[in-house]
């Protein structure tokens, strides 16, 4: 008996320390999985936004003079929401929409970064020096930039201090977010017209480089959308100067697409199986991402160009001939265009689609080039609307 509650005693021991090892390790566990979400380690995720989007959910942000407003699709509730702002080295936005749609980071003329509401006069500055490039994280919670030609993330939600995941002596330039979150990609320049495009985790690990090459950059700074992921976030197209190319995730050999010369704005298609761009003699061209069936769209020069969400739909601006152009859409299979604006004395510009599709929203100005306000009009022609009679820089967004 007595040997018996020995040996019971001594399994009772053995048990309570594997128990209390195992309470320690889980412990760990926890503690260590608190500290690195509040380094921001953990990669952001993509929110199931519902559908469809309501036209009451979708917004117009632009600039007047050096302020930042928004409006309903309709034109009305005008807000102002920042001020200080004016466009960035070669036309850029100097603002940037959450992809929720509650907020926007902009930069002031000195080059700070602020964040503001869309639906309220809250704003707050996030920092004291100048940054580029700046990219939101797919949910909202977050910003990466370019600073001090170093990458930084960003956490917002919850608040945490800006943090360098890629520093060195080379300069790195452009970050943007993968759609599902997974990487955020850049480049890095190694010398003179020459840069690798790479692509590494929010925590900083599983860098790599899928590609060096090298590029005729032109004088004008490119805006941060030089670097655009594929919808599906198989692809990236790098379109930094010419020629652009389009980088496989998985690996393998870049692929040049849009010919050579002076080819520029290159647009990913809504499944991201083709590209659009503005190439030879200045019209539309079309291209797989695979770099074949490069074909001509609309042979006349063009400025602006914007995919209709979901459709295989494109509308286009003509470029200015006599001070005047017009607003045109296409179907990208069958070639049919279709005249949307006609007979005005008004000069269109920079056309986007609302997230829903239903309308198009441009802007435009005199023969003189004076502002002549916001308007939009139905994919077909009709219900053309003035919504301002000011604004430039606009961008449609939806608040979900």
């Amino acid at each position: 008996m007595k040997q018996g509650t020995i040996t019971m005693r001594r399994e009772e021991g053995v048990r309570r320390r594997i128990t209390e090892r195992i309470f320690i390790v889980v412990a760990l566990v926890v503690g260590l999985g608190g500290v690195l979400s509040s380094l921001g380690c953990e990669a952001p995720g993509v929110p199931d936004y519902p559908t469809p989007i309501l036209a009451s959910a979708v917004k117009i942000a632009y600039l007047h003079g050096g302020e930042l407003w928004t409006m309903n699709l309709d034109g009305q509730g005008p807000m102002r929401v920042a001020q200080g702002l004016e466009l960035r080295p070669g036309g850029c936005y100097p603002y940037s929409i959450s992809p929720d749609g509650h907020q926007v980071t902009y930069q002031i003329a000195d080059g700070q970064l602020w964040i503001a509401d869309t639906r309220g006069p809250d704003r707050e500055r996030l920092t004291e020096q100048p940054v580029e490039a700046v990219s939101w994280f797919p949910d909202s919670s977050g910003l990466v930039y370019s600073f001090h030609d170093d990458i930084y993330v960003h956490w917002l939600k919850p608040p945490s201090p800006p943090r360098a995941i890629r520093t060195g002596g080379r300069r790195f330039l452009f970050p943007t977010w993968s759609p599902e979150g997974s990487y955020i990609a850049f480049l890095e320049t190694t010398e003179a017209g020459v840069f690798s495009v790479n692509i590494v985790k929010s925590d900083g690990t599983s860098w790599r480089s899928l590609g060096t090459t090298a590029v005729t950059v032109g004088e004008v700074k490119p805006c941060p959308d030089i670097v655009a992921w594929s919808p599906d976030g198989t692809k990236l197209l790098v379109d930094y100067g010419w020629p652009a190319f389009v980088y496989y995730v998985a690996g393998g050999t870049p692929i040049q697409v849009g010919g050579s010369g002076s080819v520029s704005r290159h647009r990913w298609s809504p499944d991201g199986q083709e590209l659009a761009f503005k190439g030879k003699g200045g019209g539309l061209w079309m291209i797989k991402a695979d770099g074949s069936e490069e074909r001509p769209l609309v042979t006349e020069a063009i400025d602006g160009f914007a995919w209709g969400p979901g459709r295989r739909l494109i509308v286009y601006n003509t470029a200015v001939t006599r001070g005047l152009n017009d607003l045109w859409g296409i179907d990208v299979d069958g070639g049919e265009k279709r005249q949307l604006t006609v007979g005005d004395p008004y000069v269109e510009l920079a056309p986007a689609w609302t997230p829903e599709g239903s309308r198009i929203v441009f802007q435009r100005t005199d023969v003189r080039g004076d502002e002549a306000g916001i308007w939009s009009v139905a994919p077909d022609g009709t219900d053309l609307q003035q919504l301002s009679s000011v604004g430039t820089a606009v961008q449609v967004f939806a608040v979900r």
